[in-house]
């Protein structure tokens, strides 16, 4: 059988080929797989030496094509489900959607009141998506690690029915648009999510398969030698978290987080890795010393994939701390509690400004609240508040209990058995 599998970015990668799915992958001399990545040879190091793998660009498109979906599927899509505002994080999504595209968000809102709009997205889909260009490949069964981008939108609208999805995020299936096309089968990494899935996306159950991410099943199994130097780690975010330097000099200030000693990995890119990130990577050197700062893995920069060392980098982050920092919402917080760490959700609101949107009203998302039950997770807004909460945590617990993350699921071996399972029709 051949086997298509789309790897959407570095993220994506990390995802699936820092685990024992690729083990698997590698030892199927049964099946031919067909790896998709933007930069094929980034990832070639990975796969050398197995003939029954090759590694190809995706469909291109053409400006045309590319227009229509930017400017009028994607905008739709987007806002069909956030204007349906079933849960929180639909109200929060479309302030912060205002705040930061408002030309997309004038354009869904346009669309979703346009008598008739129907026929106009069903004939730009076809414009945009339908292409012959993976039929050389004959590629029987899909594997998309997304669904709201162009290059997966391309290969769901013309093989969905034979396509399996593993979402790139917590939130695929709360805010990232309306699943317009039916495939094979839906991943998702939680019973929260498949709860999700069902009554906002309108998934059927039957289709929805739960498997947990893959790339938990490395962090839990990580073996890690070395000593604990600074207990706390502040991991980095984007560029919606404008204060970040000033919560991490807040941080710094408070002598109890002091003394626990505090180190900051950077986040992989803030808008790319231009004057922004460099302000922040500036700034964090000045407050906690260069000697505290860790720096993301080349790949996250474009450089080739190291088949000896993949991810290792962050997975030795995790163990070399106790104490963990994320502000506000992130995929990052699954990591931790796999890891078993202590999880602080941090909303910090100092050094408001008014133009800027307020990225702390995330706090009571749907999308992370079912995590703040787990005993080793804390909720903050500031140094002071943090200090207090860990006071507490810290005298009535030495060693952080198992949660729900932590409990063993065989994630690459659930999603392996899905791809080679034979198609029925």
């Amino acid at each position: 059988m051949n086997i298509g599998i789309s790897l959407h970015s570095t993220r994506e990668v990390l995802f699936l080929f820092s685990s024992p799915l690729l083990d698997f992958i590698k030892n199927d001399s049964n099946n031919r797989y067909i790896i998709f990545f933007d930069n094929p040879e980034r990832i070639i190091g990975l796969l050398d030496g197995y003939e029954h793998i090759n590694v190809s660009p995706y469909y291109p498109g053409n400006k045309i094509r590319k227009a229509i979906f930017y400017l009028i599927i994607q905008p739709y899509e987007k806002l069909f489900l956030l204007n349906r505002k079933l849960i929180g994080d639909h109200l929060f999504s479309i302030k912060e959607r205002w705040s930061s595209n408002k030309l997309s968000s004038i354009l869904g809102y346009f669309y979703i009141h346009l008598p008739f709009f129907n026929i106009i997205l069903q004939a730009s889909k076809f414009i945009a998506f339908k292409t012959s260009y993976y039929e050389k490949q004959k590629i029987e069964k899909w594997l998309i690690t997304e669904y709201h981008q162009y290059k997966e939108k391309v290969i769901s609208y013309n093989y969905g029915h034979r396509t399996l999805f593993f979402p790139p995020s917590h939130d695929s299936y709360t805010l990232d648009g309306w699943f317009g096309h039916e495939l094979k089968n839906y991943f998702v990494w939680t019973s929260q999510d498949k709860k999700f899935a069902v009554d906002i996306c309108g998934i059927p159950e039957d289709k929805i398969i739960e498997s947990g991410n893959p790339y938990l099943e490395n962090i839990k199994d990580f073996s890690f030698e070395g000593k604990i130097k600074n207990k706390i780690l502040f991991l980095g975010s984007n560029d919606q978290v404008y204060n970040e330097v000033e919560m991490v000099q807040d941080l710094k200030d408070n002598p109890f987080l002091d003394l626990q000693g505090i180190d900051l990995r950077i986040s992989p890119g803030v808008n790319g890795v231009g004057k922004e990130w460099h302000r922040r990577k500036n700034a964090y050197e000045m407050i906690l010393g260069q000697e505290n700062i860790l720096m993301p893995s080349e790949e996250w920069f474009g450089g080739d994939f190291n088949p000896l060392d993949l991810n290792k980098d962050y997975y030795s982050s995790l163990y070399q701390h106790e104490i963990f920092i994320v502000p506000g919402v992130s995929n990052i917080a699954y990591d931790i509690l796999a890891r078993n760490g202590v999880l602080v959700l941090m909303f910090f609101k100092g050094s408001e400004i008014e133009s800027k949107f307020p990225w702390w009203t995330c706090k009571e998302r749907e999308v992370l609240d079912h995590m703040k039950i787990e005993p080793n997770v804390i909720t903050c807004e500031t140094a002071f508040e943090l200090e207090h909460k860990l006071r507490s945590y810290l005298s009535n617990s030495y060693v952080s209990p198992p949660n729900i993350y932590t409990k063993e699921i065989k994630s690459s071996k659930i999603i392996f058995n899905e791809l080679i399972k034979k198609n029925v029709l």
